[in-house]
This record gives structure tokens, sequence and C-alpha cells, in this order.
């Protein structure tokens, strides 16, 4: 059988395959790691193949930009709490966790008489190593503000300068940020990336008028800001770049120093 046709149990219910069955991972972001716990409801034959080592719990890492990919298997004994890590040096922008239930060998699925929609009934369902019985929603690592930002070293630049543009040739709303070759190591550093992010907010006044209109990425600007009570670019007079990059990305403090400065 073609394991196209297998059933697979997704975390947003658009497959219909088992009854009353439920797959919920919690995704906790931490770059460059991420814990993922795993949870299955009203579903005993999955939890079974976990048990019996036919199955473990996985987390598929894709980075579009870089071509980066990978499967991540959880270890130890049977959990459903999986730590994942991957290498800033990996990664360009986006980076999508995608959590699941993988098949570890071949064998016959073989769930209870009332475990899968009258669609399967009769079916031989042979599952092949490597197959997602259950599948999660796609996990961005990035932050709104960091997916805002795309860094660019720039020659032309004197020491310690920064330039930021709109990316006009994006779908959605970008933002280049151009910087000095002596700056350009620090590029991952918080305060560089807060800093740039005040200087995109500035780029903001005038642009994108209508909400109705706003495309994804500016829908949720605005719901943040207005979600803190922080006024948009649509009200100039009140409008503060700083605040509104710092309400989206916050400056983190200096851990504070021993009292000999160490």
């Amino acid at each position: 059988m073609n394991t196209s046709s297998l059933p697979v149990l997704l975390q947003d219910g658009s497959r219909f395959d088992w009854r009353g069955a439920e797959y919920n991972p919690e995704v906790r972001l931490m770059p460059p790691k991420a814990t993922v716990v795993h949870t299955l409801r009203q579903a005993p034959t999955l939890e079974r193949l976990v048990r019996e080592g036919l199955a473990q719990w996985a987390t598929e890492l894709r980075c579009p930009k870089t071509l980066f990919a990978s499967v991540e298997l959880s270890t130890g004994s049977p959990t459903t709490t999986q730590t994942v890590r991957w290498e800033p040096e990996d990664v360009d922008e986006d980076l999508f966790l995608i959590p699941g239930l993988l098949a570890l060998k071949d064998f016959d699925l073989r769930p209870g008489s009332d475990e899968l929609t009258p669609v399967w009934e009769g079916v031989r369902l042979r599952v092949k190593a490597g197959w997602w019985l259950a599948q999660g929603l796609s996990y961005r690592t990035r932050t709104l503000g960091q997916s805002l930002l795309k860094f660019r070293r720039n020659e032309d630049l004197a020491d310690g300068q920064m330039s930021i543009q709109r990316d006009e040739s994006a779908d959605d709303l970008a933002f280049h940020v151009h910087m000095a070759k002596d700056i350009w190591p620090e590029r991952r550093q918080r305060h560089v990336q807060v800093a740039a992010l005040i200087g995109a907010m500035g780029r903001m006044v005038g642009a994108f008028q209508d909400p109705a209109e706003d495309p994804t990425v500016v829908g949720q600007v605005r719901r943040r800001l207005q979600d803190n009570g922080v006024s948009d670019w649509l009200d100039p007079d009140r409008y503060d770049p700083a605040l509104a990059a710092t309400v989206i990305e916050q400056f983190h403090p200096t851990p504070a120093r021993d009292s000999d400065g160490t």
C-alpha cells in the first residue's frame, strides 16, 4: 500500500483519520534551543507504539534560506518532553520547527476497532520507517521583531555606522539593516537588533495607512501595539518609534555587577 494513504493525526485537525484523538504539542522557544512537550489525547494505539519502541517523538528543523534540514529524535526512555538544539551558523533568517511522532521501524498499524474513522475499515495499514504518524504545526523560531530585520554587511559605511531601508521587494514588511564591517560581527547582539528595530519603526510613518489592507506582519505589529496601549503610525503626533520598537522587542538590562566590578 502507498504510505501516502496512511492515517495521520494532525495538530490542526484538518484530517479526520482518528476518532476524537488529539495531538497538542507545546513548543517553548529559547534560541538556539527549544523545548517541545508532546501531548496525545484519546490515542491509545499511538501511545502504545511509543512504549513499544516502534515510534518516537521527534522534531523536524528546516531553514529555507540555508537549506538546513534535520530531524531530531527524543532521547532516553519513552518521554513526552524533548530538547532540540541547533547551531546558529546553520541558520539565517527563519528556522521552522515541526514536532510530531515518527515511525522508527516497518510495522502493521492495528488500532482499536473504534479509533479510526470508517474510511480505513478493512484496509491493511503497513507503516514504513520514517512515516510521520502525528504532526504538529510549523513553529517559527524568530520573534516578531527579528522577522522584520534582514542584516547586510555594507563596505561603504564608515566604522560604527548603520543604515536602514525598507525591502520593497518583500511581499510583507521587512527592512534591510546595513552595517559597517567593523560592527558586523555584533549583529546577533540583542542591543544591536533593538537599535535596528527602532530605526525600522521610524520608517513606518506614512506607510500602511489602511489597516484593512495590512500585510500579515504589519497586522501583527499593529495588534501588538494596540494590545499594549501604544499609538501606531496612523497617529504621527503620538507615535514614538522607540516605544513601539521596545514593545515588540524589549532591551534586556545588564546583569548587576558585584561591588568589586565583576
